[in-house]
């Protein structure tokens, strides 16, 4: 069973589809169809999150730097044949993300989209993709947006492209300014101090 929305999500045997049972009427249950709801959420992880779903897109937030292969969400699809497929990539490069929709016994059987490439948000391709998952028996054809977040991983770095001026604050009477730059310029500092 796997969280959605405010109720539990099953799957329905006879007619293979996705149910969800209402907490407030445990006795009601609401058919989802992939025309509805083509992709779910995948086992709950706090470094992931799938944004509504709205008109043929469903936005999914991912942190970099997450060792792959990494379980995005699972298909609303609940049929041996036909498989469903990734299909044409409309933004970034399918090799920078590897995506798939494979079968995972060890969860429920169900088909799920797997990411099988590490993510570095500051590899500026890897900050965003957008593709299709196809299944052929079905007329939805999703897009999917990957959507890379930056975490705190890198230390901070500045690039100075004009001249500036950096206000210093000093003890009184001190004498020293010590700048620790790394750069492949020769850049030339200029120190004033009033007395």
């Amino acid at each position: 069973m796997v969280e959605l929305g405010d109720g539990r999500l099953n799957i329905n045997p006879v007619n293979r589809c996705c149910e969800v049972r209402s907490r407030s009427n445990p006795k009601k249950k609401i058919c989802v169809p992939w025309s509805t709801r083509p992709l779910l959420p995948a086992p709950a992880r706090d470094d992931l999150c799938l944004a509504q779903y709205q008109g043929s897109t469903q936005v999914i937030h991912i942190e970099e730097e997450i060792p792959e292969p990494v379980i995005v969400a699972r298909l609303n699809y609940h049929q041996a044949e036909p498989a469903p497929y990734i299909g044409l990539f409309l933004e970034g490069r399918r090799v920078l993300l590897d995506p798939e929709v494979r079968r995972i016994p060890e969860l429920d059987g169900g088909w799920y989209l797997v990411i099988n490439e590490r993510q570095d948000y500051e590899t500026e391709e890897m900050q965003q993709y957008a593709f299709r998952v196809h299944v052929d028996s079905e007329t939805v054809v999703p897009i999917v947006v990957v959507s890379v977040v930056n975490i705190d991983d890198n230390q901070p770095f500045v690039n100075v492209f004009d001249a500036c001026q950096v206000a210093v604050r000093s003890q009184l009477n001190s004498k020293r300014l010590i700048l620790d730059i790394a750069s492949d310029l020769t850049p030339t500092y200029y120190l004033r101090t009033k007395l």
